[in-house]
């Protein structure tokens, strides 16, 4: 497992020695973009000195694999002093632990022309990395990048990656598709690299939100697994799951599909329907949910609250076929469907819609095929 920084390291340490388990563990390097001066020398020598009691503390525990500092540090900062900072934390540590090794992770993998021949106290570089894993080793061979890397983020495509509605709400995956996708990722960008590709950390393995409930989450709020789950287990073993988790076709909102940019007016009611199947042929359930859009500052201050499910709007909320009374407030929405078979597994698809006042453009025919890139190589991926 990894952990971006030792905030709760030692009950997970101890989790992961339990386990079986090793820890790649983060020891957080502030970002430019959090208000930090990497042109003050005495911050800097401050910020050093927190990170050695740090080191000191945990650098004999056994579940420890590596020290990963700072995570995608590059984001918004205009100083190329920071690796120099970065390059201090790595030789405190070579001094105080020389039994583990120091990578620093980034995002934009055009940051190692930047860094230039700073970074050399590293051992070895890892990237995060969604939509552009699979052309993430075609910009490394294009720089002669020779040393090797480890993915330490990687999965579905992300929420800044994804099409848009003509409002900006991002549209997520099925999760049926994110298990495909994320194979298809893998196989590229991982399992073909291994010469040079050191290992990977597959993201979110929990349940979490962050723009929608389920974008990164493997699992349910009450455990269960989606096929993401299960595709891991095949990728990394080699076998499935006696029972896989089932799988929604499609999803429907007023004979609509996600990406039409469907509008509502308040306070109507309208037919939505999902499609499901499971390769066991289980019994299936159906749990729908209307939630308001998720309003959030991506400033990494501001923690994602997960806005409750609205009562009485979704009238049949357990069948295939359901109807949906849209809120009488206008905005953002978007309805949630959640298929499970009873053996331990799910399936997951959501609708973004809009309710306004106006019946004038109720259904757009299109999308913004809008990238909200964080990494110049996300320009280049599918």
């Amino acid at each position: 497992m990894r952990l971006w920084t030792t905030d709760y390291a030692q009950p997970l340490l101890d989790s992961a020695q339990a386990h079986g388990l090793t820890v790649l563990l983060g020891l957080w390097v502030t970002p430019e973009r959090d208000g930090f001066d990497y042109y003050d020398r005495k911050a800097i020598k401050k910020q050093l000195q927190v990170l050695r009691e740090q080191v000191l503390r945990y650098r004999n525990h056994p579940a420890l694999l590596a020290w990963d500092v700072g995570n995608e540090v590059e984001q918004g900062s205009g100083n190329p002093d920071v690796f120099d900072a970065i390059d201090e934390v790595a030789r405190m540590i070579h001094e105080v632990d020389p039994n583990h090794p120091v990578i620093s992770t980034f995002i934009d993998p055009t940051v190692l022309k930047w860094m230039g021949n700073r970074g050399h106290e590293l051992d070895f570089i890892a990237f995060n990395s969604y939509g552009n894993l699979g052309e993430l080793n075609k910009y490394l061979q294009k720089v002669n990048w020779q040393l090797p890397y480890m993915i330490t983020e990687f999965g579905t495509v992300g929420y800044w990656e994804a099409l848009q509605t003509s409002w900006g709400a991002s549209l997520e995956p099925r999760s049926a598709d994110k298990a495909a996708v994320v194979a298809k990722y893998y196989r590229a960008g991982i399992e073909q690299q291994r010469s040079h590709c050191l290992g990977s950390y597959v993201f979110y393995w929990g349940n979490r939100q962050e723009a929608t409930p389920t974008w990164f989450s493997l699992f349910t709020p009450t455990g269960e697994r989606t096929e993401l789950v299960d595709e891991m287990q095949y990728l990394w073993s080699g076998t499935w799951p006696k029972n896989r988790a089932p799988q929604v076709s499609d999803i429907h909102f007023n004979q609509r599909f996600a990406n039409q940019s469907l509008r509502l007016r308040p306070g109507q009611v309208y037919p939505a329907f999902v499609t499901a199947q499971d390769q066991e042929q289980d019994s299936l359930r159906v749990e729908w949910e209307v939630r308001p859009e998720s309003q959030w500052r991506e400033d990494r201050k501001t923690l994602q609250i997960r806005d409750e499910p609205l009562p009485n709007v979704v009238l049949v909320p357990d069948q295939f076929k359901t109807t949906v009374r849209t809120p009488a407030k206008p905005g953002p929405y978007r309805l949630y469907v959640t298929v499970y078979d009873g053996q331990g597994g799910a399936s997951t698809a959501n609708f973004p819609f809009y309710v306004q006042q106006s019946t004038q453009q109720e259904n757009e025919p299109s999308l913004l095929s809008k990238f909200k890139s964080r990494a110049g190589i996300s320009k280049l991926s599918n």
